[in-house]
């Protein structure tokens, strides 16, 4: 983290930002929460957080040198989430267990209790936005991430833990690309986390799955060097979302992402394996819709065992 910042102003939320307060409620009057926390244990405060803010959704990672007794309130124009990455959490009255999606959506506000050195990550949503991507998944909004009933909380479930190690990893990645391609991701895996294990749930018949996974790879293959979405794909080939992921993960022992993020990056080996002398893989990452090039290679070499570097200097060429 930096050194002591000012009060972060609206513009420089829109790109990764770093702040550090000893005030706690300056903090939340920062980030656009009405928050009034109250201090328990002795020591000066101090709190950290990372922002990122894209066109819809706002990640928000930090840690708490102090333990408090929190309440207050979430912005009111978006749908609000937070995941308590340590504990033990006080929620509402009940014992939590990190990580959890907790609802701050709340009309009576939040109320919890958190230990000294508490780490938590929080995503906020605007709700007519996340309307319209449910509806491209082919599915209704969850009633789950609208209710404002106090103290909601999902259960766990895989999907949980995935939107867990995105935000992560978003919030690590540096300078990164938070772009809308990122945004719809986040969506899909809120949607999901919010469903739980029902989210599953899926009528089609074998030949329509069958039908789903023709359709899903004609569309991958005809766009195969961009960064296409999982909501592209179901508004394109008007194929729901369950339905989709329920065929891909019989078939391929995974889902329409996993599928996706594999196709890309073996197209990108494909080119580097073959590729003359003088290719850049910069070149050959872009053409395939990768431009966080650390990133990129973190997931190629997590696929494949190497750096692509490597992967060009085994063809014969060289940077």
């Amino acid at each position: 983290m930096t050194p002591t910042e000012p009060a972060p102003t609206e513009a420089a939320l829109t790109s990764p930002c770093n702040v550090r307060f000893c005030e706690v409620n300056a903090f939340g009057r920062a980030v656009g929460w009405d928050i009034d926390f109250r201090q328990l244990d002795s020591g000066g405060p101090e709190i950290e957080a990372r922002v990122l803010a894209g066109s819809q959704t706002t990640v928000m990672g930090f840690r708490f040198d102090r333990a408090y007794h929190q309440r207050g309130f979430a912005p009111r124009a978006a749908l609000s989430f937070g995941i308590p990455l340590n504990g033990p959490l006080d929620w509402h009255r009940q014992h939590i267990d990190a990580p959890r999606i907790l609802s701050f959506n709340s009309d009576s506000g939040f109320d919890c209790v958190s230990p000294d050195g508490f780490t938590g990550l929080t995503l906020s949503v605007a709700q007519s936005w996340l309307q319209t991507m449910s509806a491209s998944f082919g599915m209704p909004v969850p009633e789950q991430l609208v209710d404002t009933r106090a103290g909601l909380i999902f259960a766990p479930s895989q999907a949980s833990c995935e939107l867990t190690t995105q935000l992560r990893r978003l919030l690590a990645s540096g300078a990164g690309r938070f772009d809308s391609h990122c945004e719809s991701e986040l969506a899909l895996q809120l949607i999901v986390a919010a469903l739980g294990d029902s989210g599953c749930d899926d009528k089609s018949t074998f030949n329509q799955r069958a039908r789903a996974i023709e359709l899903a790879i004609d569309f991958i293959e005809d766009h195969r060097g961009e960064a296409t979405r999982v909501s592209e794909i179901c508004r394109e080939t008007g194929v729901p979302w369950r339905t989709l992921d329920r065929a891909f993960r019989e078939r391929f022992g995974m889902g329409p992402k996993a599928y996706l993020t594999r196709r890309r990056l073996g197209g990108v080996r494909e080119a580097l394996a073959a590729g003359p002398k003088d290719l850049r893989i910069a070149d050959v990452a872009n053409a395939w819709g990768y431009w966080h090039m650390g990133q990129f290679a973190r997931d190629y070499k997590r696929l494949f065992g190497e750096l692509p570097s490597e992967t060009l200097r085994h063809s014969g060429a060289h940077l």
